[in-house]
């Protein structure tokens, strides 16, 4: 992985801006379509106003995570991950109900992750992304900032 560069005392020229992503995939939101689709159209609105709010503004890049998590939802093995539905964290201390198969990630750790391998889940718990999540984003937003020539 490439590491970026940082220049002390240097006034940026340059901004990235991430917009909502889509609640798609979690088992909890399966449940619950009517606010799943709520809640994209609220995605949508606010990724519309913010991507035309920058349109004309030079030095601002919008990464379209709306986009990239509905790709990642249809096809996960084509981004690398082995589960976009269920959460890794496994029941913790905050799981409620208490006997719950799977807890918040608030306070998940190695020792509450669910049975099977989570290191290539979506989700940590029902909306929260993992650490891999996390890094495959940031290695999304990288190659979209080196396709438009920023080093």
């Amino acid at each position: 992985m490439r590491a970026l560069k940082l220049v002390p005392n240097s006034i940026a020229l340059a901004a990235l801006v991430i917009g909502c992503g889509s609640s798609d995939g979690t088992d909890d939101t399966v449940q619950f379509d009517s606010v799943v689709s709520f809640g994209d159209s609220l995605s949508d609105a606010y990724n519309a106003a913010l991507e035309a709010g920058l349109a004309d503004v030079d030095g601002v890049l919008v990464f379209d995570d709306y986009a990239e998590s509905t790709a990642i939802a249809e096809d996960p093995a084509a981004f690398g991950y082995t589960n976009v539905t269920a959460p890794s964290c496994g029941n913790n201390a905050f799981s409620n109900p208490p006997d719950s198969p799977a807890g918040p990630s608030i306070v998940c750790n190695a020792t509450n992750l669910i049975d099977e391998a989570t290191s290539q889940f979506a989700f940590a718990d029902d909306v929260h992304p993992t650490p891999y999540a996390h890094q495959k984003t940031a290695e999304a937003v990288l190659e979209l900032m080196t396709s438009v020539g920023w080093q």
